[in-house]
């Protein structure tokens, strides 16, 4: 009896010993191909469903065990997959992330260029309507104006006070005045009567006998 427990008992001892030295952790940096620590980057055991994330430096530590799927995901970057073996435990690994390419869709030109660059330009500088409307906006600015100018007076409501508002123009009502009194007092110049004109058609005949 005693011999079975003590059998049991280094049986158990070698089973935990074994799950023990088994549950080992995987460490390692992530950088991409300019050797810059990018993060923070997901680092899952697929194997056995565990993830982190990479710290501020690139690095990161997780549990795994050898035989493992360690996945290595980052937006904007080609997903990287790392099956673990003994060696992975002694040294940290150094994982590379690729970044994606960006697709620059392809422009079609339906005019074939001819080499005549005045004849080319009137196909590659717009449309017609563009050509057309920069035309129109040419001749505009060179014609006359059509319309009088805008009155350039400042409005009544950015003026400033007007302080000889409601008083009296002294000077100007008494130099109306003078004008008026100087208007009163000239000879007026009337139409000559009947009478007027006879004397005067008379003093001109006799002035005309003494001359001749």
């Amino acid at each position: 009896m005693k011999t079975y427990s003590k059998q049991s008992l280094c049986t158990a001892v070698f089973l935990i010993s074994t799950a023990v030295f088994s549950q080992q952790k995987i460490t390692g940096i992530i950088t991409d191909n300019s050797n810059i620590n990018i993060n923070p980057v997901l680092v899952l055991n697929v194997s056995k469903q565990q993830s982190v994330f990479s710290d501020a430096s690139g690095k990161f530590i997780i549990d795994a065990e050898e035989k493992d799927e360690i996945r290595f995901v980052k937006e904007g970057y080609y997903r990287s997959d790392k099956k673990i073996s003994k060696e992975d435990f002694n040294t940290p690994l150094l994982i590379i992330l690729k970044k994606n390419e960006i697709e620059i869709p392809e422009v079609k030109i339906a005019y074939k260029p001819t080499g005549n660059l005045e004849r080319d330009s009137k196909h590659l500088d717009g449309s017609r309507r563009i050509s057309g409307l920069k035309s129109d906006l040419e001749i505009y600015m060179k014609s006359p104006l059509n319309a009088p100018l805008p009155d350039r007076s400042i409005s009544k409501t950015f003026r400033g006070l007007d302080f000889n508002a409601g008083q009296v123009d002294v000077m100007g009502v008494l130099s109306a005045a003078a004008g008026l009194f100087k208007k009163a007092t000239k000879p007026k110049i009337t139409k000559p009567t009947y009478n007027e004109t006879r004397i005067f058609m008379t003093r001109i005949r006799k002035k005309l006998i003494l001359i001749f």
